[in-house]
């Protein structure tokens, strides 16, 4: 009776594909429990083609023609084949007997059992894999995410994968299906990159791990032996993966080896307790189990992939609820050492779509029942989620910071601005423009974003000086062009104060804290009436080249206040050569973007050249300033890691020819206030060192949570506590002629400045704290910056 309404429910709840020819649907259970076999592996005898079951033992299969026979595997039951003579065998319920374990005579060996169990399958894996040159086959996928209260969404794809042993792989996307609240354009399952875990390493969250039939396995685990069961007649093997490193990024779990043939069957591997993964993730648990099979043939092949896993996201004062997801995978109709395209192998790209099959994606999936079948959740979960069950809705922030985070769970109502369309509306396009100094006193205005499509970008910028008892105004106008609009034509007008000199570390505004406590002003200010134009091409690198017209005026320093009232008297402000100046310039980058607070790694370089001409457009200046910035990483020790151990390091330099004013004087930084970020003098106080020349180079090497892993204190290393070196190096220069006429003292290195301290990163999940001794004279300071964090 049970077996009968199973039956009847499996026929009135699977869908109806009647567009399909041959289709075959069943179940596999246990005959003794009735109980399902998740993952039994039901194959068309004589073809590579085959089928997975889901986690109740349900499965669909397309027979390549009728009469066929279907042989059924699940590991410690007998295998069974079973006759199709025509369609009117429209579901099959197969039962499956488990099978007695072998007991087979004890041999005494000093050797480990599982040892050499081990070594015998890394061999003949190398010997099997030399007669595979190449392969495609098809592949289907289905993602499920889940909170805490059911599923949220749910991602499918059909594709054809294809394999080269010069080339790798490149999966060709032919189909996609999706519950609504998910834009197609994201749906890119890449099963093509899906681990293979009987390749020597996998990829797994950017971690390179070491498989265990890897040449070198023995170096990284232990295997025991835990247990026998049968296949097909012969001997399994269950055999134990332990982790010989806490160090590496490894995996643990069990294999199943085929005695005789010995190969894997199947694995159910996770990521070592040992791995550790970065901020924001908390938390995450991953199980991969896969299974293998020959069909028939001399090779052994995936034919599936079922992976579980659950993440905690979140940051001090943030965090997200955990998120469930689910993912299965089936491989099929192998077809080996055929030739692949060349045109499919674009340079860095894995995953291709093909345009006009995604555009059917309906009728394929359709047509293509050789699925898996779905879940009764599955299935309410198709019909019911739409639109408006946004995965941020799904996933709301919690925490102290999760108001402060600007997610819109509701598409903006387009506002029409100047006669074209923005998504901003008037408060978004509005930005403060704020700042307090000794000259400035409060400085106090607006950036509004006036107008901006995909061409043209026009800003406006108006405010007042309260020290200045003036008003500082300007306007940026932008407009691209050419193919990709590659190409960028600037123009910019402003009039206000400035800075004296630039700085590649702090912003004005970090200035103005300093100041309004009581500390003494970082910068020097003087007054700017410019005009700018420049035209530029950004590609993989990036050239501008421009004409800036300027006329430069002294201000005088206006006020001493702070909150705290601590009578700080703040130095004068600084007389800078006045007069029109009228310079060209141009620059030279590429690589990564430059940011100030470099959190993660940065790999570019820049060069800007400036150059004035006594007399050339009326300037009153000549001289010739060349700068050069870059910043690269290397990876050093644990390259297998999803964060290697890494040296950061980056080198400025700059020289000059002729009278070099004191507001193109070059300059580096030191600390502001406890402030002493990547790129910083952190035993330098007050102001930075300036120069008409001068070269410098700062470096860092993250050690990560490495140092307390190998000390045993992994609670620290679970919290994302790291180690970093760190160091820097840096002189300035001064020709005699362009010292005189001023009446301050640049702040000079007298020497070459050392220095060299050590950091604990990752403090409150974004801080760090930098203890550094200087070398080449006694000092010694603290300070903290933003945490490196990747």
């Amino acid at each position: 009776m049970q077996k009968l309404i199973t039956l009847i429910i499996l026929i009135f709840t699977f869908p109806n594909f009647s567009i399909a020819k041959n289709i075959i649907k069943g179940k596999v259970v246990d005959s003794k429990s009735n109980l399902p076999l998740t993952a039994a592996s039901v194959l068309e005898e004589g073809t590579f083609n085959g089928s997975i079951a889901n986690e109740f033992g349900e499965f669909f299969i397309v027979l390549n023609s009728i009469p066929a026979t279907l042989q059924i595997d699940y590991i410690g039951y007998e295998s069974q084949k079973i006759q199709v003579k025509n369609l009117s065998q429209k579901f099959i319920l197969i039962e499956l007997e488990p099978t007695q374990t072998l007991v087979k005579p004890v041999i005494i060996t000093t050797e480990n059992p599982a040892n050499r169990i081990m070594r015998e399958v890394i061999k003949r894996k190398k010997m099997r894999l030399e007669g595979i040159l190449s392969y495609k086959n098809d592949a289907y996928s289905r993602i499920v995410i889940e909170n805490d209260e059911g599923i949220v969404s749910i991602l499918e794809v059909i594709s054809e994968i294809n394999w080269d042993k010069e080339k790798g792989s490149v999966e060709v996307i032919k189909s996609k299906k999706q519950t609504n609240n998910i834009d197609p354009s994201i749906n890119s399952i890449e099963i093509g990159n899906v681990p293979n875990f009987y390749e020597d390493d996998v990829e797994i969250m950017e971690n390179n791990m070491i498989c265990p039939t890897n040449p070198k396995a023995f170096d990284y685990y232990k295997f025991q032996l835990i247990g026998e069961r049968s296949f097909a007649g012969k001997t399994v093997y269950d055999i134990q993966v332990i982790p010989n490193s806490k160090l590496q990024p490894l995996l643990q779990g069990t294999l199943a080896v085929l005695d005789e043939d010995f190969i894997l069957l199947e694995v159910s591997l996770k990521p070592s307790k040992y791995v550790i993964f970065p901020t924001p993730i908390k938390k995450f648990d991953l199980t991969f189990t896969q299974q293998f099979r020959n069909f028939g043939e001399k090779y052994w092949l995936p034919v599936d992939l079922r992976t579980k896993g659950e993440m905690h996201i979140g940051i001090t004062g943030f965090s997200l609820p955990p998120i469930k997801f689910s993912q299965v995978s089936s491989l099929k109709n192998y077809e080996l050492n055929v030739q692949i395209p060349e045109t499919l192998f674009v340079k860095d790209r894995t995953v291709l779509e093909d345009s006009v099959s995604v555009s059917k994606s309906d009728s394929i999936f359709a047509e293509n029942v050789n699925l898996i079948p779905y879940t009764q959740e599955e299935q309410i979960a198709y019909e019911e989620i739409d639109s408006t069950l946004t995965l941020q809705k799904a996933f709301k922030p919690k925490g102290a910071l999760a108001k402060l985070v600007n997610i819109e769970v509701e598409a903006n109502d387009e506002k029409v601005i100047g006669g074209e369309k923005n998504g901003k509306n008037f408060l978004d396009r509005i930005s403060p423009n704020i700042a307090y100094n000794r000259v400035d006193e409060g400085k106090l205005g607006i950036k509004l974003d006036l107008f901006e499509n995909k061409k043209t970008k026009i800003d406006v910028l108006g405010g007042y000086s309260t020290g200045l008892r003036e008003g500082f105004y300007g306007s940026d106008f932008q407009y691209k062009f050419g193919k990709e609009n590659k190409w960028v034509w600037k123009n910019s007008f402003y009039q206000g104060s400035v800075l004296r000199f630039k700085s590649f570390n702090y912003a004005e505004i970090l200035n103005s804290v300093q100041n309004l406590i009581g500390f003494e002003d970082y910068f020097g200010y003087f007054k700017n009436q410019k005009f700018s134009t420049a035209l530029g091409f950004k590609n993989d690198f990036g050239v501008e080249v421009g004409l800036n017209v300027e006329k430069h005026t002294s201000l005088e320093k206006n006020t001493d206040f702070d909150l705290f009232g601590r009578s700080l008297v703040q130095r004068k402000n600084p007389s800078i050569f006045e007069g029109n100046l009228r310079s060209v310039q141009a620059k030279f980058e590429f690589g990564d973007d430059f940011t100030f607070v470099p959190i993660a790694e940065q790999n570019n370089f820049e060069v800007r050249v400036e150059h004035s001409q006594d007399g050339f457009l009326g300037s009153d200046f000549d001289f010739t300033k060349v700068e050069f910035r870059t910043d690269f990483r290397v990876l050093t020790f644990l390259k297998r890691r999803f964060l290697p151990n890494a040296l950061d390091v980056r080198l400025q330099a700059g020289i000059s020819r002729g009278k070099l004013p004191p507001q193109r004087f070059f300059a580096f930084d030191g600390v502001l206030v406890a402030l002493s970020p990547f790129g910083t003098f952190k035993t330098l106080k007050d102001n930075p060192y300036e120069g008409d020349k001068y070269v410098s180079v700062f470096w860092e090497h993250n050690f990560r949570t490495v140092p307390f892993e190998l000390i045993g204190l992994n609670w620290f290393a679970k919290k994302g506590l790291g180690i970093i070196l760190h160091g820097a190096s840096g002189k300035t220069w001064f020709k005699k002629e362009n010292l005189s006429g001023l009446d301050f003292a640049p702040n000079l290195t007298n020497g070459v400045h050392h220095e060299i301290g050590l950091s604990l990163n990752g403090i409150f999940d974004f801080a760090r704290i930098d203890f550094t001794q200087r070398l080449d004279k006694k000092d010694f300071r603290i300070g903290v910056s933003v945490a490196r964090m990747f």
